[in-house]
């Protein structure tokens, strides 16, 4: 099971709500439902006890590793990229309910094949949302661009690439937002 999520705010209330969330994961992680049933679960758990105005993005899903194959659901979160072995990039545009908003939000569940050299990048808008001393963000544009020079390299020199990228674009600008990806390589 792989997950990124976003909480609404900032300090010790969304460290908070975001432990709820790891925690509420993990129980329902381990129960074997797919991912729509497993956000649904969570979100009930969550809309209980969250307080009114805040709010969980989120992207969940389970990888099969033997076919390449990931199921996953879209909880108002980034969208996933895919960067093909020969550089196609292609971005799986749709998503869900926000996590905590509606006890009755529903969640569809999409599929992503990885071919052997095929890429997933899952990430939070502190990426691309990052902004430079002339209040240019690094944009989701940016972000496909690097993913699609360093499709052919390992998963751990992608990761450190793209936060070298973001850090260097922001230049002296402060860091607004945690930054987080995780980078799947299909071998």
């Amino acid at each position: 099971a792989l997950t990124v999520a976003d909480v609404s705010g900032k300090g010790m209330p969304a460290a908070l709500l975001m432990a709820s969330l790891q925690a509420c994961m993990r129980g329902q992680s381990v129960l074997g439902k797919s991912p729509p049933e497993t956000l649904g679960r969570i979100n009930l758990m969550l809309q209980k006890n969250i307080e009114v105005g805040r709010f969980i993005t989120a992207l969940y899903g389970v990888m099969d590793c033997r076919t390449g194959t990931f199921q996953y659901a879209n909880a108002g979160h980034n969208y996933p990229i895919v960067v093909a072995a020969d550089g196609n990039v292609r971005t799986e545009k749709w998503s869900d309910m926000l996590l905590g908003v509606f006890a009755e939000a529903q969640y569809r569940e999409g599929q992503i094949v990885l071919n052997p050299g095929d890429m997933l990048f899952m990430y939070t808008d502190g990426i691309t949302e990052a902004q430079n001393e002339e209040g240019e963000f690094y944009g989701t544009e940016r972000l496909e661009e690097i993913l699609r020079e360093v499709r052919e390299l390992p998963a751990e020199d992608i990761s450190r690439l793209v936060l070298q990228s973001v850090i260097s674009f922001q230049g002296i600008s402060p860091q607004s937002d945690d930054i987080t990806h995780v980078v799947v390589k299909a071998l």
